[in-house]
């Protein structure tokens, strides 16, 4: 599958302690794509990054989480390090970035500990999730279905135990089928939206890429919408 997301900007979302090698793995693979990586910190200035205990390289933030938007890129990435998802999951603008990725219905991405923040998001709830092991009762309690896989994709959320090969080529997946989603409602606007054959026609081929999508993306799952691909639809 064509994985090629040019110019598109893809948000991470750090805090001091993240792991180093969740961050620059997944970044790297992002720009491979042809992706725009954005650091985004609830703090300015620069981020200390992690190996396990040890501290490694620090990184430049771009931009302040408080003053972030979610319209401006096509996917949310969080990676792990227990430090940095510790604190983004205290911080109302990091949860408040998160949830604004949820309302736009565009992918969310989170490893090792940072399925945290998708609890305080309220993201977790009713989906399948995998995360680093110790994490699993909080998930579970959440309402979550914790997963011993690898990697788990449900619907525009992406969770995975860490940033491998694996995680980003489903995360470069999911964001080139959403933008495929979004290109399709963006032609039925253009045909003049429900009314008129060019409206229905332009409607028909939409409903035909989103049920593909809920498909490609929720093949396990028994509910599946037409009005929200995000959180899964009733079929």
């Amino acid at each position: 599958m064509n994985t090629t997301i040019d110019g598109s900007r893809v948000a991470f979302l750090v805090a001091d302690g993240v792991e180093q090698d969740d961050l620059t793995a997944t970044w790297d693979a992002v720009e491979r794509a042809g992706g725009i990586p954005v650091v985004v910190s609830p703090e300015r200035g620069r981020v200390q990054s992690m190996r396990g205990d040890q501290t490694r390289d620090t990184f430049a933030v771009d931009e302040q989480a408080s003053e972030a938007d979610a319209a401006d890129f096509v996917a949310l990435v969080v990676p792990g390090g227990v430090m940095s998802a510790d604190k983004l999951r205290a911080d109302a603008a990091a949860i408040a970035f998160t949830m604004a990725f949820a309302a736009q219905h565009k992918p969310v991405a989170a490893v090792c500990h940072a399925p945290w923040l998708l609890i305080e998001a309220g993201i977790a709830e009713g989906r399948e999730v995998t995360s680093y092991p110790s994490l699993r009762t909080d998930l579970e309690n959440a309402g979550a279905i914790w997963s011993t896989s690898m990697v788990v994709v449900d619907g525009l959320v992406v969770t995975s135990r860490r940033a491998d090969e694996q995680f980003a080529r489903r995360l470069l997946e999911v964001i080139r089928q959403s933008k495929l989603q979004s290109a399709s409602s963006d032609k039925v606007a253009r045909a003049g939206g429900p009314g008129g054959w060019p409206g229905r026609v332009a409607r028909a081929i939409a409903v035909s890429n989103i049920r593909s999508w809920s498909a490609y993306c929720r093949p396990n799952v028994r509910r599946v919408s037409l009005r929200n691909p995000y959180w899964g639809v009733t079929a």
